[in-house]
């Protein structure tokens, strides 16, 4: 019997507004484990999470059982603690 595989990893990419350096980089690592909770959360698996001061970047995993459009929020939702 066969077996099949999926894996769908999205990188997403936020800025801040303007790209402005709204992002310390002394709170960065806190921003990167609230992303992971808020991740968490959402059911999404955050598998890395980084930036500078201006843009944040994030790698997810989504199960296969959601859809696409399903990304763009929980995408949306991630970044919304960006400012």
């Amino acid at each position: 019997m066969g077996h099949s595989y999926s894996q769908n990893l999205i990188h997403c990419v936020y800025s801040t507004g303007e790209r402005r350096n709204l992002i310390a980089p002394e709170l960065q690592e806190q921003l990167w484990a609230f992303k992971g909770v808020i991740a968490k959360r959402e059911g999404v698996p955050l598998l890395v999470a980084g930036g500078m001061e201006n843009h944040a970047h994030l790698l997810i995993a989504l199960p296969p059982t959601n859809r696409d459009e399903y990304a763009l929020i929980a995408c949306r939702a991630l970044a919304s603690a960006i400012g």
